[in-house]
């Protein structure tokens, strides 16, 4: 777990995966078996994933305190 960041409104990671039950685990090991470094959550539902190459076309993402990612997960948390 790396926090809760806000990119700009472009993703800073720009692939999102099509799954039937978003669970962090799941995104986490989705991304991973696709060979991307980073996974992340959006919305609760919604799965990215990406290599860093996002943070250096669009920006700095800004870090956040973890109460303001409180998206409630459309599946499991864990």
């Amino acid at each position: 777990y790396k926090g809760c960041y806000k990119d700009n409104g472009n993703n800073a990671l720009p692939e999102m995966m099509g799954m039937n039950h978003v669970t962090v685990k799941n995104c986490v090991g989705m991304c991973k078996d696709k060979g991307y470094d980073y996974a992340g959550l959006q919305i609760g539902s919604q799965c990215f994933c990406g290599n860093g190459n996002g943070y250096r076309r669009y920006g700095k993402v800004s870090r956040r305190d973890n109460d303001q990612c409180n998206e409630e997960c459309g599946g499991e948390c864990g």
